[in-house]
């Protein structure tokens, strides 16, 4: 069953930095709003009005922050987290999209307090939605898990061996906890990220803790800069032109996404 997207269908797009949402934001009509616990937030109007964005910044305790803040104050029918995300499964591109079926902790990763779920699983309707809009703009993309974890993974040995052990297809730092928070809420939830380090591709160290060292709960351009701005770095080229495809691709689908809103399923 497809997820009704139609006006009046308040939903909630949460990226984990700016840069994620640039695109979207550059192409329609969004007033910022202040919201605690996020890092930068909008309520669309216009072409955009039933549509809210906020961004979380890095890792979990953000995100969590983030979702919870959102959920209270503007009672979404719907959640979709869009970002960036490292690739697991061999084969992708970066630009790839990847749709989640589930989230999940990664292995061996920090221990998780009992309460949180084993898996977040991602609402039908919603997924069937995001496929519908891929298919329809003609990206590549993979449908499958998902993994959660609380740094950076840079190094391919680990990402093609986390890969080749769980069947998860990619894995991020926010997608799980908001998750977790949509379930425990009862609001439907999906994650589409796009690849920007492939599984066969190692970050290097120092962008890597660059990103986790900010956070990101900081002013836009300082955001941009720490987080995916390396072309001023040696060596870091490639990861460049990575994110600027990645970037291409999440716009086109927040649009499309977007613009789904205004058509009734099927149309």
């Amino acid at each position: 069953m497809t997820l009704d997207l139609r006006p009046g269908v308040n939903i909630a797009i949460l990226v984990a930095i700016p840069q994620e949402a640039q695109g979207v934001l550059r192409a329609g009509q969004w007033r910022p709003v202040q919201l605690p616990g996020t890092v930068a937030a909008y309520v669309g109007e216009g072409a955009e009005a039933g549509a809210f964005l906020a961004v979380s910044g890095v890792g979990p305790a953000m995100a969590t922050d983030a979702t919870k803040a959102v959920l209270d104050a503007y009672s979404p029918h719907a959640v979709l987290s869009m970002g960036y995300a490292g690739g697991l499964a061999t084969g992708q591109r970066p630009g790839d999209l990847v749709v989640a079926e589930s989230h999940a902790p990664m292995p061996g990763g920090e221990p998780q307090p009992p309460s949180l779920p084993a898996i977040v699983t991602t609402d039908p309707g919603m997924l069937e939605t995001a496929l519908r809009v891929a298919a329809r703009l003609g990206l590549r993309h993979n449908v499958g898990p998902m993994l959660a974890s609380n740094r950076v993974l840079a190094g391919s040995e680990e990402k093609l061996r986390m890969g080749a052990e769980t069947g998860a297809v990619a894995v991020d730092m926010e997608s799980y906890w908001m998750g977790v928070v949509c379930q425990e809420s009862g609001v439907p939830f999906v994650t589409a990220r796009v690849v920007v380090d492939t599984a066969e591709h190692t970050i290097p160290v120092s962008v890597a803790r660059r990103v986790m060292g900010a956070g990101l709960r900081s002013p836009w351009p300082l955001a941009l800069r720490v987080a995916l701005a390396p072309w001023g770095a040696p060596g870091l080229v490639r990861l460049s032109r990575a994110a600027a495809k990645a970037r291409a691709t999440l716009t086109a689908f927040g649009l499309a996404w977007l613009g789904g809103m205004k058509k009734a399923p099927g149309e």
